[in-house]
């Protein structure tokens, strides 16, 4: 019974970081440690996002259809948009591939978690106060479009070549404590891709991204699963999805009108708070 609660709370937990700049993954381990929770599945961290990707696929179902309907009907917009989604994931899928069991061999401590996030919440403000406002003093000349860097006001209008670096940020995420949701947001922004455009692509990036590690780390786990697995981790889907829906939407409304910066500000004083426990114990 105390794992189907466990289970619950960190659903919870997911739902409520998984699309802020602050690492779910971090917060998930940093719980497990201080409520001395115990995993309740050997593959839990990853496959509880799947309720947070239900409420994506929830709060954006008209427009996945339409972009997967325009995709069939091969509508320039939405091939763009997909083209950019692909091209997004192909660094994590090969890096995670190649290198995830050595990544959680020398990552996954509290000491880089901690590191992690105080790195991650200074790039957000260098971002914020530095390269993301610059965009909006610029003035595009026709004559040397393609030089001039200007703010991006459409998925579609993302280039192959940014979706490549997107997708080098969704790699380094990989590592615990940087934010899978919070580097590719923070990189599109430092490409020029608008606030509200950069958080709903990394929105729709996360849905392929997060079913193909779900599925993946099934596959490798399949031979040591259990009925019994399963149970926490649909309660755990059940809570991160309703709370999800909640986050997503306020996140929206949020950036509407205010920067990243009080992300940052909690980062950088979680890593430090992390940081000082470590170093005493």
């Amino acid at each position: 019974m105390i794992y189907f609660l466990q289970a619950f709370v960190l659903g919870i937990l997911e739902g409520i970081t998984e699309f802020i700049p602050v690492s779910s993954t971090a917060h998930i381990l940093l719980l497990e440690k201080l409520m001395q929770y115990q995993n309740p599945s050997k593959f839990f961290e990853v496959i509880i996002q799947s309720g947070a990707i239900l409420a994506i696929i929830y709060i954006y179902k008209i427009r996945i259809f339409n972009i997967l309907k325009g995709i069939v009907k091969l509508e320039y917009n939405a091939i763009c948009i997909f083209r950019n989604i692909v091209i997004s994931m192909i660094p994590s899928i090969i890096i995670g591939f190649l290198f995830i069991h050595l990544i959680k061999k020398l990552f996954f401590n509290y000491l880089i978690i901690a590191i992690s996030l105080i790195l991650g919440g200074f790039f957000i403000i260098i971002v914020e106060y530095l390269i993301y406002p610059k965009f909006s003093k610029i003035k595009i000349d026709n004559k040397n479009f393609f030089n001039k860097r200007y703010y991006i006001s459409n998925i579609e209008d993302i280039s192959s070549k940014q979706s490549l670096y997107i997708g080098l940020y969704q790699a380094i995420a990989l590592i615990p404590g940087i934010s899978r949701s919070g580097a590719t947001i923070m990189g599109a922004m430092t490409l020029g891709i608008k606030r509200n455009i950069a958080t709903e692509f990394s929105f729709f990036l996360a849905v392929p991204t997060i079913i193909s590690a779900s599925v993946y780390d099934i596959w490798v786990n399949l031979n040591s699963i259990s009925i019994n697995d399963f149970i926490p981790v649909i309660i755990g889907c059940i809570s991160s999805y309703f709370i999800s829906i909640y986050v997503i939407k306020s996140v929206i409304k949020y950036i509407s009108h205010n920067t990243f910066l009080i992300f940052a500000w909690y980062r950088i004083f979680l890593g430090f708070l992390i940081l000082l426990i470590y170093i005493a114990t």
